[in-house]
């Protein structure tokens, strides 16, 4: 908590209200500390804890330690204006004023027998969700009158409530109350026209005559809104749902396509090079968008409210173009974070390779896309539902204002990356201490992403958000999975179909959930992932077989890539040996993918094609590494230098077992290739060897799998594998 000193600050008498006396000055909090204490609550910014259950009858004193607790404040003669953190002062110097009635009709004002007319205090905001409750709330004292103003511009423009005392009220109206005629040579209009240049007479009359008003938009061209003000209540909320549905409708075309993170998609591919290109959004994007709304299609309002349209779509842009700046900088931040882990051997990385942290990365990128866009379908529902319903769209548009505010911010994304990391960590820990079992960690680090940032979805319904089953097979097992874990969640009323008030004050309930749960920091989205993520692990042991990894499959080797192996002389475990015909045949093969074969003994491939690899210099320190291994080595391939090396001697299923290694390198690429953790690599090649099983001795298949279950057990500390 700062160091806050609050004093009574409107506490005055009747005295105060001769210009003789003298009018105290007043103390608003003294800042002894750089840094704010409010919090936020029901949708609302920088509010103080006190405003967790709404009371009225609050006083200007108590509604600004609740609901301005952090406020900048400044004040002239009578005239006392309270700011939001985020408000320039500067610019409301125009409200400064001393308000006084002429009591002696010489024409000045302030000289001696004239008296203050009243006191004006201003609570100016961007928080329009906080302006609304704060007049709800707070009664002015006999003395004042009490301006609550919206200002930041946004999609609600600015919005004034206001409430005068019953006692000044009577200063400006007589007995039957009605205006006096002499009412507008005040000061006070004279004051605020030179404010509200197109909106002071009405406003001001409505003010005195009722003592109170709400929601009049003080802006240039108030006039113009008046004169459509029986069209435009019903039709801007129209306009705004029409611009947000075409938006939300677009976002979807954002989500990043499976073979940039699905190791088994056939054009899969992980290129460092492209990565950054394919994961951020061109600024072109804005271009495209603007087009997109510049068709009118489907909006009937076009010629009555052109203004009001193009004020909506430079707004939908100007947000856009922030929250691409604000994803584009996390994004490649991430993919720099991903490739520097992997060459550092002491970074926290919980991905077991390159792929898993890149499948991790899309999933959370298009389960926000699908979050982004069903909060902006489900928001153009609310405001496009008939207008009895929506009595009060504003308060929708205010919530549109603070969504933006937050998915603008970098640290939404950081956050939104930490929280699903984080749970994704309990969750691969939980099915790694599972006996047997096996997972495609890139499907499951993918669906985890998606499943928690489509968050939406726990929330509203599903087929508000995403046509995720058009996407193929995966697409129909993600909606699978995001539909039965969030299944048991409130989710959003069906305002169109239900066509009730009740039904819309819910569903704006439901979205100051949403919104609150972002807006709170990662410990608030960590604490909701807290009740979701054991449900995940069940589902995923439940659909084990809808991820199981490419190598549960069978070998897709081709005739020509087998015909080589025909031999007649027996190796160590009764294998057959290869001949030399079988090497040439297998060397052209291989040459026709670009990689040379090396044989120890083959003195002129040696001399002619060897490279270095690693530390070593020569092929035979390479050899004799091979050799003396605790496990001697009898064949290796080498991706980066695109060499395969076989022992003296090498049995059929050594040279087989290398090329099941190309053969993966070849389905993935190189990047991707050099990603996977060796127990991939080797697990592949197993599922190759055992779908072949008809070739080999029952020793060679026996020191197969030896071989593959020293590296589960010593190396990843996973169970054996048994051959049934």
């Amino acid at each position: 908590m700062k160091n806050t000193e609050y004093k009574d600050v409107f506490d005055f008498g009747e005295e105060a209200l001769s210009i003789n006396s003298k009018f105290p000055t007043l103390s608003f909090p003294s800042m002894k500390n750089a840094f704010t204490i409010g919090e936020t609550i029901r949708g609302m910014t920088n509010v103080s804890p006190l405003a967790t259950i709404k009371f009225s009858g609050k006083s200007t004193n108590e509604a600004l330690n609740i609901y301005f607790p952090d406020s900048e404040n400044f004040e002239q003669g009578n005239t006392n204006v309270i700011t939001d953190v985020e408000i320039n002062n500067s610019q409301l110097n125009r409200f400064v004023e001393d308000y006084y009635f002429d009591r002696n009709h010489n024409g000045k004002f302030g000289d001696t027998g004239d008296i203050f007319a009243f006191k004006l205090v201003l609570f100016v905001s961007t928080d329009g969700l906080k302006i609304r409750e704060c007049y709800e709330v707070t009664e002015p004292k006999y003395d004042e009158i009490i301006l609550f103003l919206e200002t930041d511009g946004g999609l609600s423009k600015q919005i004034l409530f206001a409430k005068m005392s019953e006692n000044v009220r009577k200063k400006f109206t007589d007995e039957d109350g009605n205006l006096k005629s002499n009412l507008y040579d005040s000061e006070i209009i004279k004051s605020v026209r030179k404010y509200y240049k197109d909106a002071n007479q009405e406003v001001l009359e409505e003010l005195m005559k009722k003592g109170h008003i709400e929601e009049s938009v003080i802006e240039e061209g108030f006039f113009k809104l008046l004169k459509y003000m029986g069209i435009a209540t019903t039709a801007l909320p129209k306009v705004i749902g029409w611009v947000l549905e075409k938006l939300g409708n677009w976002i979807d075309y954002l989500k990043i396509d499976e073979k940039f993170w699905n190791t088994e998609n056939e054009n899969y591919f992980l290129k460092k090079e492209n990565l950054i290109e394919n994961f951020t959004i061109s600024t072109e994007t804005i271009i495209k968008i603007q087009e997109l709304l510049n068709n009118k299609d489907g909006l009937s309002v076009t010629d009555l409210m052109p203004e009001e349209i193009e004020e909506g779509i430079q707004y939908v842009l100007f947000r856009t173009r922030n929250t691409i700046e604000a994803y584009n900088e996390f994004v490649k931040e991430k993919i720099e974070e991903l490739y520097g882990a992997l060459d550092n051997p002491v970074a926290d990385f919980i991905f077991q390779d390159l792929a898993e942290g890149f499948a991790f990365l899309c999933g959370i990128w298009n389960g926000a896309v699908d979050f982004i866009s069903g909060i902006f379908k489900f928001a153009a529902a609310l405001l496009q539902a008939p207008f009895n319903i929506v009595s009060d769209f504003q308060i929708t548009l205010e919530l549109i204002d603070n969504f933006w505010d937050t998915i603008t911010s970098k640290i939404f994304w950081v956050n939104l990356w930490e929280s699903i990391k984080e749970t994704y960590s309990k969750i691969k820990t939980e099915l790694t201490n599972l006996e047997s079992e096996d997972f495609n960690w890139v499907k499951i680090a993918y669906f985890t992403g998606f499943g928690l940032a489509t968050i939406a979805s726990f929330f509203i319904p599903i087929a508000q958000i995403a046509n995720v089953a058009k996407a193929g097979k995966i697409g129909e097992i993600i909606a699978k999975f995001t539909s039965e874990i969030s299944n048991g969640f409130i989710k959003g009323a069906n305002i169109i179909g239900q066509k009730s008030v009740q039904a819309y004050q819910n569903s704006i309930k439901i979205f100051r959930e949403i919104l609150a749960l972002f807006s709170q920091g990662k410990e608030k989205l960590s604490a909701f992932f807290e009740n979701i993520w054991k449900k995940m692990v069940e589902w995923f042991k439940k659909n084990k077989k809808l991820l199981n990894p490419r190598y549960e499959e069978i070998a897709d080797l081709t005739v020509k890539e087998l015909d080589w192996m025909a031999s007649r002389n027996i190796g160590n475990l009764g294998g057959l040996i290869l001949k030399e015909s079988q090497i040439r045949k297998l060397r052209g093969i291989l040459k026709s993918k670009g990689i040379n074969l090396i044989v120890d003994g083959d003195v002129n491939s040696v001399t002619k094609l060897f490279k270095p690899i690693d530390q070593f210099k020569s092929f035979g320190e390479l050899i004799l590494f091979m050799k003396t291994s605790k496990t001697p080595k009898v064949g290796m391939f080498h991706a980066g230098t695109q060499q395969m090396i076989l022992n003296k001697n090498c049995t059929e299923i050594v040279a087989f077992h290398e090329l099941c290694h190309l053969k993966h390198f070849e389905e993935v690429g190189e990047i991707a290739y050099q990603g996977f953790s060796r127990l991939d690599k080797e697990m592949y090649v197993w599922k190759q060897i055992l779908s072949n099983r008809g070739k080999w001795t029952k020793a060679e298949l026996k020191d197969s799998l030896d071989y593959i279950n020293r590296i589960r057990t010593e190396e990843y500390g996973l169970k054996p594998l048994i051959i049934k």
